[in-house]
């Protein structure tokens, strides 16, 4: 019973070894970085749309210098993806919408102050295990795309490595036994150290899945499709 204790939120846990109990006491990913949830509109239908639907002009896309364009782009969880995609969506929101926004019934504009940094970010709801991704500078992240946000400038790519390995796996298991990761699951798994070999293969991973999101017509960075290049 007392080793109950010692796992965060105290779960019980009969079946957890004494290494992952070890393993899952020390600094957590709460102490070192902010993890939360982000925008609700209250009214998504009129908010919320697919990159392609409107002028591309009238989008402010990931990495550019920000400007108060009417549509930003959207990270609103997704599919089960690791290291990088779920990036097709757009929220109307600017100077212009926010006083419609906060005139609807269930808008939140929580985590306003970390829109447009750089994230790891998970779906909040998964059928079967969390995966991360990365996000870089230039979204406006939703209550279902909850996401994790370092103190410094630049997100640890041990941290993602760390988030999308088996062990995190067991250890959501072990701390939320639900489909229903939220930032206050997240917050209690530990932090890594950084490494800089693992820091090398996640940048890896990052720039092959971005390559296979860039090879759909659905990104809004597509080029050629595959085939046709072969």
């Amino acid at each position: 019973q007392q080793n109950f204790e010692k796992i965060p939120g105290c779960p019980i846990g009969y079946w957890v070894s004494e290494k992952m109990i070890e393993a899952m006491n020390g600094i957590s990913i709460g102490d070192v970085t902010k993890v939360i949830a982000g925008l609700c509109t209250g009214d998504n239908a009129h908010f919320i749309f697919s990159w392609s639907e409107v002028n591309k002009d009238s989008i402010l896309f990931p990495n550019e210098d920000f400007v108060d364009k009417n549509f930003k782009v959207h990270n609103k969880g997704g599919d089960s993806r690791k290291w990088y995609g779920n990036q097709n969506l757009i929220v109307k929101y600017s100077s212009n919408s926010l006083p419609i926004l906060q005139s609807l019934e269930g808008f939140r504009n929580d985590g306003k102050e970390y829109f447009y940094h750089e994230s790891i970010s998970w779906a909040k709801i998964a059928s079967s295990f969390n995966t991360f991704r990365y996000y870089p500078k230039g979204f406006v992240f939703d209550s279902a795309g909850s996401s994790i946000f370092e103190n410094r400038d630049n997100i640890s790519r041990t941290l993602l490595g760390f988030c999308n390995s088996v062990i995190v796996k067991e250890m959501i298991k072990i701390i939320n036994p639900t489909i229903n990761a939220s930032p206050g699951i997240i917050k209690k798994l530990p932090y890594p150290i950084d490494n800089k070999d693992i820091d090398k293969l996640v940048s890896e991973n990052i720039s092959i899945s971005k390559s296979d999101w860039d090879a759909h017509e659905t990104s809004w960075d597509f080029q050629e499709n595959e085939l046709v290049r072969l």
